[in-house]
């Protein structure tokens, strides 16, 4: 019986932290769009992020 608890113990703790994983990407993914629709703002109306994407993988 306590190993069965253990067990379950262990799975529920693992599913927390794979949970908020996935929330803390999400939220940093938002950041990530809100800074970039700022900066893009700011800039020239013909700024595109996948246009900038490109320049920067042709460098290399």
């Amino acid at each position: 019986m306590k190993s069965q608890l253990d067990d379950i113990s262990i799975v529920q703790k693992r599913l927390e932290l794979l949970w908020s994983a996935r929330l803390r990407d999400k939220s940093k993914t938002k950041k990530a769009v809100e800074i970039q629709d700022r900066l893009s703002k700011k800039s020239s109306i013909n700024w595109s992020g996948a246009e900038e994407i490109k320049k920067w993988r042709e460098k290399r």
